[in-house]
């Protein structure tokens, strides 16, 4: 993540460039986040027949579901 303007003294001009920048980097991040989470969804409904009825449950409540149902799940 982008931090803080690295000079003070700067114009106002280069502080609103910083500041837009490091705005679209937060979207950004987000937004990646997200589709990685969405994607995991889809993969773990996919993988596993029984959570198809859970469609509307966050990645990580079917990653939960999944392990509780005794398959041999890794990290890695």
């Amino acid at each position: 993540m982008i931090g803080p303007s690295p000079v003070e003294n700067v114009s106002y001009h280069q502080q609103m460039v910083w500041e837009r920048g490091r705005g679209r980097a937060i979207e950004d991040g987000a937004r990646i986040s997200y589709e990685l989470r969405r994607g995991l969804q889809i993969i773990l409904l996919n993988l596993h027949p029984a959570l198809g009825a859970n469609r509307n449950r966050s990645a990580g409540e079917l990653w939960r579901t999944l392990q509780n149902s005794g398959a041999r799940t890794e990290r890695g």
